[in-house]
């Protein structure tokens, strides 16, 4: 059996959008590109944008999930409380996406 190390000269763009439910209207959208390697933490926090109110069920990240170690997980998750949102960099380009609807 084989086991890979993570390459931490391999760095991946990672994108934290802010939009409208249904992905329409980009309130922002920030990439830093080539920003992290594999297995690098990542956050990102929630943002106030004004006439809508957070989405949890409708927010989410590009992959969902990623095999890291063998098994597919969750790239992260986002605190349904205060908005935060932790995960592991995937092996590939990642977006977390805030939606939002109207309130």
């Amino acid at each position: 059996m084989q086991f890979f190390e993570p390459d931490p000269n391999v760095k991946f763009n990672y994108t934290v959008e802010y939009s409208n439910r249904n992905g329409d209207i980009v309130f922002q959208s920030d990439t830093e590109e080539n920003a992290y390697s594999v297995e690098t933490p990542i956050t990102a926090q929630k943002k106030e944008i004004h006439g809508y109110a957070w989405s949890l069920e409708d927010s989410g990240t590009t992959p969902a999930e990623y095999n890291y170690s063998g098994t597919a997980v969750p790239v992260g998750q986002f605190n349904g409380t205060t908005g935060a949102f932790a995960g592991t960099m995937p092996g590939q380009d990642a977006t977390v996406r805030y939606r939002y609807q109207v309130d």
